[in-house]
């Protein structure tokens, strides 16, 4: 029986009730969804969890897939949801049901990784979607920020999940209890480079993201320093007509024109002519 076989936890307790690995895979069982690959080698077998993506882009999109792998048997314990993720991936798996388990169980591995340089190169277009609409006019400061960090935290994630396959790969690689073949050895290291290359490529995508976090910053400083601009430029307008407002709002009684039936027609168009000409100014040399 060397398909890949896909049981629930009662049937996986049954089949190996008293035999060497059913401690281990007990206690991946019991351990509930740890976030991270297990792999225990025993001397003719091989038990362990997977940690698998969904590529949903979501919160709690990695799933852990414990398994079992002898000379001749291999099988997953799923249920629910689970179960037809471990369906779709051996639905994914290209090698027939008399090839040896170990080489179903490389096959399950390079099923875990399909699509995912596709799904890499979404993301990559989402990024430079964000850094195109970053170059207009930023009117909302929460939203961007908000997405980029959504994003970090989904590179950081998909970092750590490469990273892990590509430890997982070279911890079984190294053939400790001499399970794996030279074919299935071959078939391992080819896995962990692919792995490997994929977290190049996420680690990319980081310092891109810091890229455009950094433009998104000088749009912020740009947009603010306009905006500190057109204050300045209207205090700067008004300064010279709260200087007159104050200096006739003193009220001395032997001040010129205060009573004089033209003074406050005289005062009112030197201001406006003051604040025209500083208008002028400014145009003239584009402070606005």
């Amino acid at each position: 029986m060397n398909q890949m076989q896909i049981y629930g936890r009662d049937q996986a307790n049954q089949i190996l009730c008293g035999q060497e690995g059913s401690r281990e895979l007990q206690s991946l069982l019991s351990s509930g969804d740890v976030p991270f690959c297990r792999v225990y080698s025993l001397p003719d077998r091989i038990v362990g969890a997977l940690m698998i993506d969904l590529k949903s882009g979501e919160e709690g999109d990695q799933q852990l897939l414990p398994y079992f792998l002898s000379g001749d048997r291999f099988f997953v314990v799923a249920e629910g949801e689970k179960k037809r993720l471990a369906e779709e991936l051996r639905d994914r798996m290209e090698t027939g049901e008399k090839d040896p388990a170990e080489l179903q169980f490389c096959e399950l591995l390079e099923a875990v990784l399909t699509n995912d340089l596709a799904c890499m190169q979404q993301m990559e277009a989402g990024f430079y979607r964000l850094e195109e609409n970053l170059l207009g006019t930023l009117v909302d400061y929460v939203g961007p920020t908000r997405e980029i960090l959504c994003c970090r935290k989904q590179l950081l994630e998909r970092e750590f999940y490469y990273q892990q396959l590509a430890d997982l790969c070279d911890i079984l690689s190294g053939n400790k209890n001499d399970f794996f073949s030279e074919k299935g050895l071959d078939l391992l290291k080819d896995i962990g480079k692919r792995a490997d290359r994929l977290c190049g490529y996420v680690q990319t995508l980081r310092d891109y993201l810091m890229q455009i976090w950094e433009l998104y910053e000088q749009q912020v400083d740009v947009q603010q320093n306009k905006t500190m601009r057109i204050l300045t430029v209207v205090t700067t307008i008004f300064l010279p007509l709260t200087l007159i407002a104050g200096w006739y709002g003193m009220n001395f009684e032997h001040m010129p024109g205060l009573e004089s039936t033209w003074g406050y027609w005289i005062t009112l168009g030197a201001a406006l002519c003051i604040a025209l000409a500083e208008i002028i100014y400014f145009k003239i040399k584009k402070y606005f």
